[in-house]
């Protein structure tokens, strides 16, 4: 196994744990920036849930510095109105050192 093979397994189990633990109530993809939910306190009418990025980091976060210099990214939100949330499911492996963490709602071209 590659390192960014282990990498990607390592960071998606960690991933997966948090959504065990803690299950969000809709699944977003990574590449979303605004996920569209029924919201119940609106009476079921389409609201939005605004997602910011999430990032995991091989030497910061799970102090393996022989995973650099990957990190992996996903998306995370809730709702203002009723508090439910939405998580990805799936995470994506970047380069940490060529991939810089984006912080609010940034369109990438």
């Amino acid at each position: 196994m590659s390192d960014k093979e282990e990498a990607l397994a390592l960071f998606q189990e960690h991933l997966d744990t948090m959504n065990g633990e803690a299950p969000a109530e809709y699944t977003a993809p990574h590449f979303l920036s605004i996920y569209r939910h029924p919201c119940p306190s609106a009476n079921n009418v389409s609201k939005a849930i605004d997602l910011k990025e999430e990032r995991l980091n091989a030497t910061e976060d799970l102090e393996r510095s022989d995973l650099e210099p990957w990190a992996l990214i996903w998306k995370f939100g809730s709702c203002k109105k009723c508090n439910q949330t939405a998580r990805s499911a799936v995470g994506l492996l970047v380069d940490a050192d060529k991939r810089p963490p984006i912080s609010g709602r940034v369109s990438r071209s």
